[in-house]
């Protein structure tokens, strides 16, 4: 009987040891899933802090590149219905838009020397067919642009082969979009009331103005 109440004794000892360590492996185990909890935050945290420094970079570079665009357009101009040569040589056609823009630069009176044209490029394919005139894209030199702005009103006074011409700002894409957006805001108001709502001022500073409609 003695025998058997030590042996008794003796696994009801093994099993609170085994109890013991079991204990010590769940306190392990819970230590190394929060270590693994720590660690997955800080990581997650480390891995935002990149991705917001990647959407930074993207950002700053996309406005680099915009910003670039625009210098690149600054001193541009655009006219549109302008007639088109039917020379067959390239360098002929060149040499008439060339003639034509200086020649209406000069009847509008602005002080353009030559050499304050570095290039002007038609916009677009050339179709024989159509008979559509592409818009001339004028490269100007710097501090010219402002003149031809200015001197726009002197348009309806020239002779008739100048009066239909249009002057644009040259836009980059950007710019593009959003003056559509605000012309066509502009557009849905002025079909709501008493007033015509149109675009001023250049690039990048539009503001709509409103007219009152004639009767």
């Amino acid at each position: 009987m003695q025998k058997l109440n030590d042996r008794m004794q003796k696994l009801e000892s093994m099993m609170q040891h085994q109890e013991q360590d079991m204990e010590k492996v769940r306190e392990n185990i819970e230590h190394i899933d929060q270590n693994l909890g720590e660690a997955t935050d800080e990581f997650e945290g480390v891995n935002k802090k990149i991705e917001d420094s990647k959407q930074n970079l993207s950002e700053i570079l996309s406005a680099n590149a915009e910003q670039e665009d625009i210098e690149a357009h600054r001193n541009n101009i655009i006219l549109y219905r302008t007639a088109e040569s039917c020379q067959a040589r390239a360098e002929e056609r060149l040499k008439e838009d060339v003639a034509f823009c200086e020649k209406f630069l000069h009847a509008s009176q602005v002080g353009v020397d030559p050499e304050d044209i570095i290039k002007v490029p038609r916009l677009g394919k050339r179709n024989t067919d159509s008979g559509s005139r592409r818009p001339i894209l004028i490269q100007l030199g710097r501090h010219v642009k402002k003149l031809i702005t200015e001197s726009l009103y002197k348009i309806k006074y020239l002779e008739a082969k100048f009066q239909g011409v249009i002057v644009s700002h040259d836009m980059t894409k950007k710019q593009r979009e959003e003056c559509k957006a605000l012309g066509a805001d502009a557009k849905g108001k002025s079909e709501l009331g008493d007033w015509v709502y149109t675009l001023r001022s250049p690039p990048r500073h539009w503001k709509i103005i409103q007219i009152r409609k004639r009767n």
